[in-house]
């Protein structure tokens, strides 16, 4: 079974300040410190990126991911969601987080993408303390509607819509709730890429 990775980071970094994609903390891309956590468990890892985005691109590449332009990413992280899947669709299964969260645990990456391998839902999403949080499994099934996906609310529109497709994982790993938007939140971010 090929379950791939789909790292959503076509944002604004707005809240940031500046591009916090590129953020260096102990030297390492904050972007890059996402990938690699990915890398460890997925052969397959896509990025989304803006239209013309040539730093983030080669950062991309240089991290062994596949860069997936979205060239209507500034109508929101719908459109980058819906281009990311469609370009991973041959995968058997599809763990879809965000590149602002570099948090999760390898761990947590191994049990969501183990619960879409059996099948048992067509959604997996984690959660930590009775909080659902990221990154969402999603079978074949559900690329198509994944596709289709405007706006900037990303999947939550869908899963709220269907909430019997999803099957909840309990973890005790914060990281699927925290995100990066103020450089202050980087200061509790782990060391280890």
């Amino acid at each position: 079974m090929s379950i791939a990775a789909l790292i959503l980071a076509a944002g604004a970094s707005s809240r940031f300040g500046s591009d916090k994609r590129l953020h260096h903390v102990d030297g390492v891309p904050l972007l890059a410190r996402t990938i690699a956590r990915y890398r460890e468990v997925f052969r397959t890892v896509g990025v989304t990126l803006k239209p013309d985005d040539e730093d983030v691109e080669r950062l991309i590449m240089a991290a062994g991911a596949l860069p997936i332009v979205a060239p209507d990413a500034h109508l929101g992280q719908g459109r980058s969601l819906a281009h990311g899947v469609a370009a991973l669709a041959d995968s058997d299964g599809l763990l879809i987080g965000l590149g602002d969260m570099p948090f999760v645990r390898t761990q947590t990456l191994l049990a969501i993408a183990n619960a879409l391998g059996r099948g048992s839902a067509q959604v997996i999403r984690p959660r930590c303390n009775g909080q659902p949080g990221n990154p969402i499994g999603f079978t074949p099934p559900m690329f198509d509607a994944l596709t289709r996906i405007t706006g900037d609310q990303g999947a939550r529109d869908l899963l709220h819509a269907s909430p019997e497709m999803v099957e909840f994982v309990d973890l005790a790993d914060a990281g699927v709730l925290r995100d990066v938007d103020r450089p202050s939140d980087i200061e509790q971010l782990p060391t280890r890429p």
